[in-house]
């Protein structure tokens, strides 16, 4: 049985890397893929392991390498290369027959390893992409992340506000307009199917699968996602409907999980009765507005306030976006939105 193996830091995980583990698993009885992963490093090594296990794990065997290994020969002249053949052997129930790499650093690894040397796409002509350019600019590069890296990396906006303020249906509006996964309020979704009265305990799940909601939806998107209401929301509505918050919550607030806010005045006199709507009067629902957005400077939220009729509110959450997104117009959206500035 031929056996292989190749290496990286996989900072984060991508399209060409894809290629490599593809291309090298063709040619080979059993591939082996070391997530080599130090402290230090930007984005943490056990996720990075987590989403490299998740998207191969099928296919190949995915190892965690954590030792805290010089990184380059330079580091450590002496001892560098006896460092990494432990490291990689001692993983290994014996050494491989092959060694895949689109690096330099391949030609000695395989020595070191007794093993033949493949170069995958050295010059990064079949898929062209650095790991360096993602993180540069996610948004850009973000249909080249793997599946799993994705929420990671993607940029969520997140409508905020009263009841009849507008805010399901801008978050709607903001996906189709920009080509972008939008995520409903879960908590109308759970409310509407569960077929019972909710307990206070229902609102740590529902604000437990709303992120999910948003994880699932960010895997099949393209580094945008809009989003009708987060956490800080949720528990709002859980001292209006229970005077009160469940145990573990708050743990689920996380502002810096959203690049911006956007919260939606009420309107002067619309007011929709649904069956589930409690706040008829606007000055109720200027209160919770108000409690909204103290709630959003407490947390430091960076937060716009959408006012006016519906119109309005288009234009000024959509200019909103382009200027926290200006790489959006160089992607090759719908001309309708560059000629509506």
């Amino acid at each position: 049985m031929r056996s292989g193996m190749l290496l990286g830091k996989f900072l984060p995980p991508h399209r060409g890397h894809q290629y490599m583990i593809d291309f090298a698993r063709r040619g080979v009885d059993e591939l082996t893929v070391f997530v080599c992963t130090i402290e230090r490093e930007s984005i943490p090594g056990r996720l990075r392991y987590e989403w490299m296990r998740d998207h191969f794990g099928g296919n190949v065997r995915v190892v965690h390498c954590t030792d805290e290994n010089p990184q380059a020969p330079e580091d450590d002249p002496e001892n560098f290369w006896p460092i990494w053949r432990h490291s990689l052997l001692s993983r290994l129930e014996r050494p491989p027959d092959v060694v895949f790499a689109s690096e330099a650093y391949g030609v000695r690894l395989a020595a070191e390893l007794g093993a033949a040397f493949v170069p995958v796409d050295p010059l990064r002509e079949t898929v062209p992409i650095s790991a360096r350019w993602i993180v540069e600019d996610p948004l850009r590069w973000a249909d080249y992340i793997l599946p799993e890296a994705r929420p990671y990396f993607t940029q969520r906006i997140v409508m905020v506000g009263p009841e009849s303020s507008g805010k399901s249906t801008l978050t709607n509006w903001l996906g189709k307009r920009f080509g972008a996964p939008a995520v409903p309020e879960y908590g109308r979704t759970f409310q509407e199917n569960v077929g019972r009265e909710l307990t206070i305990e229902d609102m740590l799940e529902i604000a437990q699968w709303h992120r999910a909601a948003e994880d699932a939806a960010s895997m099949q998107g393209s580094g945008l996602l809009f989003v009708d209401t987060e956490a800080i929301i949720t528990t709002l509505w859980s001292q209006v409907f229970f005077q009160g918050v469940p145990d573990g919550l708050n743990a689920l607030i996380d502002p810096t999980r959203y690049r911006l806010y956007l919260l939606t005045e009420p309107h002067a006199h619309e007011w929709h009765d649904d069956g589930w709507r409690l706040q008829p009067e606007r000055a109720e629902r200027m209160r919770f507005f108000e409690a909204m957005r103290t709630q959003l400077e407490t947390h430091a939220c960076p937060y716009h306030i959408l006012t006016g009729d519906w119109q309005d509110r288009q234009q000024q959450a959509e200019t909103i976006v382009l200027q926290t997104f200006p790489s959006l117009l160089s992607q090759g959206l719908q001309e309708s939105i560059v000629t509506s500035l």
